[in-house]
């Protein structure tokens, strides 16, 4: 095949005729599959590529498990120095597919290499600037090599906020790119209480769609049941039928079965993050994991807020204790940067000028070598102008001793700067994003500003550009057909931050108008989001909305066998009662306590079982 034709996206170049991604005159190993997905999408540049159109392509079936092509993902962005939250090749459309982004054209006829070793940015300096974590990174591949030979692996890497637990699971998955693995991720979020029942278990399973519901159908239909959106009408029936009297030991059992058949084939890591705000319901099926003796190729990583979890009390704590006791899981913790890493990460993020050892040393002592306040830090030094590159060499803008004391307190302080430097308008925008919570679509935006979406959307494009703590997040579809981009905070500190800022009679209209669309986008499906728009109507004292979907959202609990979240729901629901006009509170507390002590009479039923 003609070198002409070869598709070139700087500084890169596919070799078609003998399978190799060149970058200049340097050969990149790549494995068959993963080169085929990097020429599917190189050949569609700018195109959104679903992920049944890539398995599809590649696998010439659609319902391969989607985990398997995200590790290939994942191995292509290692490889081009690519970030996910920041991509320069391959963009993610959250739950739709993929988007070949770069400038991409056929290569000039000349020799692969010639003029082109200075251009754009070499794959070693292109995006990715994790460092340091040795010895963790060890410790998780040893368990890893242990789960792939068939003894199941619990891993709980603890850190407090802005440490980079998420980081370093990235750069322990980016370390398996040659060998063939799977990856369920669920991230658990703030809700009432202890979080919705097995919320970050059912977020995994939904993203990877029709890939699993085979699986879902044969090992765990008691959880097919809790996906409708994966089944037709009749389908839908059919399971409604064989889970009837289905039990929360049931669901527990078939929920393990799930992961250890999935496991069978090819080795699978399971990702449950922010545990801090897990669920009981979760939590049950963590402890059952571990008990099980079966072989399964399965690596569990759990992630959480040691802080959190002494604040909130939370039973984590104790299904820890117990596993480490019995020697079935281990401890992973995630702490700040050491001198050394720091050095090595502005090394990295700086390879062309060095930077001075005493400027370096001021970062540290006054970030303590938390990482996200690291790299804020230097971000922020570096617009305010503070930093700057003369020759091959960063200086600092004054003496050093200016510098250190214009270094903000803590992160904290710091986002603080950053929120100062945007305009009215995006601070508004960002306040109006901190109360829908880590991620937003343009559309519920637009909705509490009362604005038209499409200048929304053209805001949080621009604010992607000029913040380092703004990030696009793919597209949002609603049950509505509302399509939109999604966007998100990069941690969630900024949200914490931002939301902080927030007037409280303003909070109180923002949240009844987020609460107030996506009830109108989600209609006959709003039990789906049931405690997401209980949290909207209390905040936004529509206490009769929030007390209704509370109730909903225990029923919805109580359906998945998990009846502690139910009860905490419920819990709260009575509590508002007193907050509704006098003659309404008797019919609604006599209906919630009928339904508690329903939960009660199942839940002693089980235990007597």
């Amino acid at each position: 095949m003609n070198r002409r034709h070869h598709p070139f996206f700087p500084p890169f170049q596919l070799d078609l005729a003998n399978e190799k991604l060149c970058c200049g005159a340097e050969h990149i190993p790549l494995r068959p599959k993963a080169l085929a997905v990097l020429r599917y999408l190189a050949e569609h540049p700018q195109s959104l590529v679903t992920k049944e159109e890539l398995l599809e392509a590649v696998w010439h079936q659609p319902y391969v498990s989607e985990g398997l092509l995200r590790g290939y993902i994942r191995e292509l962005r290692a490889v081009l120095g690519d970030e996910a939250e920041s991509p320069r090749f391959i963009e993610t459309a959250s739950r739709r597919g993929y988007r070949f982004i770069a400038p991409a054209s056929v290569t000039p006829p000349d020799i692969p290499g010639e003029n082109r070793t200075e251009s754009a940015f070499s794959a070693a300096t292109v995006g990715c600037l994790r460092v340091g974590r040795e010895t963790q990174l060890e410790r998780l591949r040893e368990l890893w090599r242990a789960a792939q030979g068939g003894r199941r692996q619990i891993v709980f890497v603890t850190g407090e906020a802005g440490l980079g637990k998420t980081t370093f699971v990235e750069m322990f998955l980016e370390t398996m790119t040659r060998v063939e693995h799977q990856v369920l991720w669920g991230q658990c979020i703030e809700h009432y209480g202890l979080g919705e029942a097995f919320l970050p278990l059912l977020e995994a399973l939904s993203r990877e769609g029709k890939g699993l519901k085979a699986a879902l159908s044969a090992y765990a239909p008691t959880w097919l049941a809790q996906l409708p959106r994966l089944l037709s009408a009749e389908e839908r029936e059919q399971v409604q039928r064989q889970v009837l009297g289905a039990t929360r030991e049931r669901m527990l059992r078939e929920g393990c079965e799930l992961l250890e058949a999935l496991s069978a084939d090819v080795p699978l890591v399971l990702v449950l993050e922010d545990m801090h705000w897990g669920d009981y319901a979760t939590l049950d099926l963590l402890a059952a994991l571990g008990r099980r003796r079966e072989k399964a190729a399965l690596l569990v990583i759990v992630s959480y807020r040691a802080s959190d979890l002494a604040l909130r009390d939370h039973p984590l704590q104790q299904v820890r204790q117990e596993l480490l006791a019995r020697r079935l899981c281990a401890d992973l913790p995630i702490d700040a940067f050491s001198r050394e890493e720091l050095r090595a990460y502005l090394d990295r993020r700086f390879p062309n000028a060095s930077f001075p050892e005493e400027i370096a040393r001021i970062i540290h002592r006054r970030t303590g070598g938390q990482p996200l306040f690291v790299v804020n830090l230097i971000d922020h030094l570096l617009t305010e102008g503070r930093l700057r590159q003369t020759e091959k060499r960063w200086s600092v803008e004054g003496s050093a001793d200016d510098l250190e004391r214009g270094v903000p307190d803590d992160i904290r302080e710091l986002i603080e700067h950053q929120l100062g430097r945007l305009s009215v308008r995006e601070q508004q925008l960002l306040g109006v994003a901190s109360a829908v919570g880590m991620e937003s679509s343009a559309v519920l935006l637009a909705a509490a500003l009362e604005e038209d979406p499409l200048a929304v959307e053209a805001c949080c494009e621009a604010l992607v550009r000029r913040s380092p703590m703004w990030m696009a997040s793919g597209v949002a579809e609603w049950p509505d057909g509302t399509v939109a981009g999604n966007y998100a905070f990069r941690h969630a500190l900024f949200a914490e931050v931002v939301y902080r800022r927030l007037a409280p009679a303003y909070r109180i209209v923002l949240h009844r108008r987020l609460g107030e669309r996506l009830e109108c986008a989600f209609g006959r499906r709003s039990g789906e989001i049931a405690a997401e728009l209980a949290r909207h109507f209390e905040e936004g004292r529509d206490f009769k909305k929030a007390l209704g979907y509370l109730q909903l959202a225990a029923e919805q609990a109580a359906r998945r066998f998990a009846n502690r979240e139910a009860l905490n729901y419920l819990g709260r629901a009575l509590e508002l009662v007193d907050r509704l006009p006098a003659e309404a509170r008797i019919d609604n507390r006599l209906a919630l306590m009928e339904l508690r002590a329903l939960v009660h009479r199942v839940r002693c039923e089980t235990w007597s079982e």
